[in-house]
């Protein structure tokens, strides 16, 4: 005979009911995270509540390291992070100055550019992929298994 509110541990079975299991875990979650909920609501919460549902976070993926306005910030803050590129903006920034001056100041920015241009469409394109597949994968249809 198989009951649902049984849950083994090991050697020993206890018997919770299912009112039991939710007190339990928002209790170990009001001692946890006792400065972000409040004992008072504790009570108000029950396990796949339809009307709690709009509170909580959905199962939507999303795996993009950009957003359209977000992408040129984020990308020139990581390429700046690699040697090289900070190597070539060091010279161009030096080239500027007429004592120092070598090349001309376009020439000397033309590798940078190149390297930061070709960087930036891979990092594009490598995102946009990633934000279609999230996109397929979100709007795919599931099914959902209800007691």
């Amino acid at each position: 005979m198989f009951n649902d509110n049984r849950i083994s541990t090991g050697r020993f079975n206890s018997f919770i009911s299912p009112t039991n299991k939710t007190r339990f875990f928002l209790a170990l979650a009001g001692i946890f995270c006792s400065k972000y909920i409040s004992t008072e609501t504790l009570e108000n919460y029950y396990v796949n509540w339809k009307q709690a549902s709009p509170f909580y976070a959905g199962n939507r993926i999303q795996t993009t390291k950009y957003t359209w306005f977000t992408f040129l910030p984020k990308n020139l803050f990581e390429q700046f992070h690699r040697l090289g590129n900070l190597y070539f903006f060091f010279l161009a920034v030096l080239n500027w100055f007429p004592q120092v001056e070598v090349f001309h100041r376009e020439i000397t920015m033309m590798p940078l550019i190149v390297v930061l241009l070709a960087s930036m469409i891979k990092d594009a394109v490598e995102d946009y992929r990633k934000y279609q597949f999230d996109k397929m994968i979100n709007s795919s249809k599931t099914r959902v298994y209800d007691k």
